[in-house]
C-alpha cells in the first residue's frame, strides 16, 4: 500500500519527501516536515522539557554569577536563553526522529 501523496494538513506533496507520524484527535495523522514541525503537542512537550532541563543547567552553570551581589555579566544575556534553546532543540528532534516514517 502506497503512503498519502499529500500532507492533509497543509496539502504540501509528500512524496519522495519524509513524511513524521504525529497524535492527532482522531488518531494518527501523517504530517509534512513543515506541519511536524508546527504540531502544537510536540512542541509543548518539548517546551516543559526545556523549562525542566535549562533551568537545572542555569543552576549548576550559572548560578553563581546570579546570585553574586552586583550587577550580571554581559555573557548572561546570550548564554541564558541559549541554556534554554539547546535542551528545546534536542527533544524536538528526537520527537522527530521517532516519528519519521520512511518514505
Amino acid at each position: 500500500m502506497a503512503g498519502p501523496v499529500a500532507c492533509p494538513r497543509c496539502a504540501r506533496s509528500v512524496v519522495e519527501r519524509p513524511t513524521y507520524e504525529m497524535r492527532g484527535d482522531e488518531g494518527p495523522e501523517t504530517r509534512c516536515l513543515r506541519c511536524a514541525l508546527t504540531h502544537p503537542a510536540t512542541l509543548l512537550r518539548s517546551a516543559k522539557v526545556s523549562a525542566v532541563v535549562g533551568t537545572f543547567l542555569i543552576a549548576v552553570n550559572q548560578g553563581p554569577a546570579l546570585l553574586a551581589a552586583g550587577p550580571l555579566p554581559a555573557a548572561l544575556w546570550w548564554k541564558v536563553p541559549l541554556t534554554y534553546l539547546t535542551p528545546f532543540c534536542v527533544s524536538l528532534y528526537g520527537a522527530l526522529s521517532n516519528a519519521k516514517r520512511p518514505a
